[in-house]
């Protein structure tokens, strides 16, 4: 859901989840300008605003049934997150320290040998068992912009490495 720049404001205040959804229009033509504004709100808040982000993608070829979870499967996803990382590139700083961060991580891997899903007691397959290989340059370069803007925000050095902990966690 594309928020106005109020409600992005009055959800951040309230330290809920602002949910910005990617649709397939959007993907397609690698249109940033509405994450944009919603990337604005974000930085206005600096350390507020740490882990409250979460992306979703509306696209067709991903069924309703799994939802946003394969999306490092989808080539047009992975294309439009690897873009979105060179527009954006302390987007992590932002993202919620949950499944977002993970699958939007393995957008940017180049190496996904396989995944497959692991079931919890409920019998739904809600996380994935991932072999993957993120460039070292690219996890370099993600805690080095990570860092950088937690530091340029004033956040406090614990909360960063929280962040980049989280990411990386093995």
């Amino acid at each position: 859901m594309e928020h106005s720049l109020e409600q992005a404001r009055k959800i951040i205040e309230s330290g809920e989840y602002l949910v910005f959804v990617f649709n397939q229009a959007t993907v397609r033509m690698k249109d940033y300008s509405s994450f944009d504004k919603v990337m604005k709100v974000l930085q206005e808040y600096g350390p507020k605003a740490r882990n409250s982000l979460v992306l979703k993608f509306e696209i067709d070829e991903i069924p309703e049934d799994i939802p946003s979870k394969m999306i490092f499967n989808n080539e047009e996803i992975r294309s439009f997150v690897k873009g979105l990382y060179e527009e954006y590139p302390h987007i992590f700083y932002f993202i919620d320290s949950g499944p977002t961060s993970f699958l939007v991580g393995l957008c940017l891997c180049d190496d996904i040998t396989s995944a497959s899903p692991i079931e919890n007691e409920a019998g739904v397959d809600q996380y994935f068992h991932v072999d993957s290989k993120i460039d070292e340059k690219l996890k370099n370069d993600i805690i080095k912009q990570t860092r950088m803007y937690g530091f340029l925000v004033g956040d406090k050095e614990e909360n960063i490495d929280s962040i980049i902990n989280g990411l990386f966690a093995d």
